[in-house]
């Protein structure tokens, strides 16, 4: 008989009871997401990178028209991602004025110093990048390798980095941050200076085609 009215009892509320379940589930769809931050996805990891790597996608971006902005003034300024960014594949000649910041959120989550380059694209006349600090300073140093800057990242280190860009007047220039491996370093500039060759090689194959035409 118990059983038989706990069966009824399910059965008159059984609306009730889905409505129940369904809240909760919403309850634990909302706190779950909550949990999954969106900016732990645009989180640099260096543990993960071992070849050169691509930070375009989690890469921010700040334009000084003016250049008129300290660097603390920057930081207060919204950002935007690079991806949503028109002008990053081609810079136009009116921003050649500006200075173009690129802000990156990144973690070292190993028991290591990691040591690289970063290629933030072609062709600026000048690469500045700052790490967070009571008192940033910039890093300039090139390790030997103009356009290029060498970072050291220490185990455990996170923060925001900062890159400070001023573009140079030119028809190729572009913006795509890049961080190469200390070790890979080599490998990345072979490959690098092949691609320009053979697009160097197929454009004196197309204006021979041209003048024959």
């Amino acid at each position: 008989i118990r059983a038989f009215r706990v069966i009824m009892y399910v059965w008159e509320n059984i609306h009730t009871l889905k409505r129940f379940a369904t809240l909760l589930f919403f309850y634990f769809c909302v706190f779950y997401c909550s949990a999954q931050s969106p900016t732990d996805q645009k989180t640099v990891t260096f543990n993960g990178i071992t070849e050169d790597s691509s930070l375009a996608a989690k890469t921010f971006i700040y334009f000084d028209s003016n250049s008129s902005l300290s660097v603390p003034e920057v930081l207060q300024k919204p950002f935007i991602p690079l991806d949503n960014f028109k002008n990053r594949r081609k810079i136009p000649a009116n921003m050649v004025t500006g200075t173009l910041y690129l802000k990156i959120h990144y973690n070292n989550n190993t028991e290591k110093e990691i040591t690289g380059y970063l290629f933030p694209g072609n062709y600026y006349t000048m690469i500045e990048i700052y790490k967070p600090g009571p008192q940033p300073y910039p890093v300039i140093e090139n390790g030997g390798h103009p356009g290029y800057r060498k970072l050291s990242i220490t185990a455990g280190e996170t923060g925001d980095m900062l890159i400070k860009l001023k573009p140079l007047k030119n028809d190729f220039n572009y913006i795509n941050p890049f961080f190469i491996p200390e070790n890979r370093f080599i490998y990345y500039e072979i490959h690098k200076t092949g691609l320009k060759s053979d697009i160097q090689l197929y454009g004196l194959v197309l204006s021979g085609v041209l003048l024959m035409m």
